[in-house]
């Protein structure tokens, strides 16, 4: 089993083709480690990135942090960032936030 993810950016699109999570059968093999924010990406790939990671749409990202959708459209489209506030309700909800 394979799993595909799209991301797509101002100006271009990425497809992931990936093991599956579920492919993994080997109990005695070690967990893997979880993944550090990478400091070199913007906050849109970040926020882009967790929301496929966690499987949460847009819609369903914006009620859960109080925003609206064209908010949760613009910080994943890098046309804005979170204030602070909103990034306290972002590291909340999706983890540790890269700071550049």
């Amino acid at each position: 089993m394979i799993e595909i993810s799209c991301r797509k950016y101002p100006g271009r699109v990425e497809f992931d083709v990936l093991p599956s999570a579920t492919a993994h059968l080997d109990p005695a093999a070690p967990e893997p480690e979880p993944e550090e924010p990478d400091a070199g990406e913007s906050f849109a790939e970040w926020m882009t990135e967790a929301l496929r990671r966690t499987g949460t749409t847009r819609e369903a990202a914006a009620q859960r942090l109080g925003v609206s959708v064209k908010t949760v459209n613009r910080w994943i489209g890098g046309q804005t960032e979170p204030r602070l506030r909103e990034l306290r309700r972002i590291q909340d909800q999706f983890g540790d936030v890269p700071l550049r």
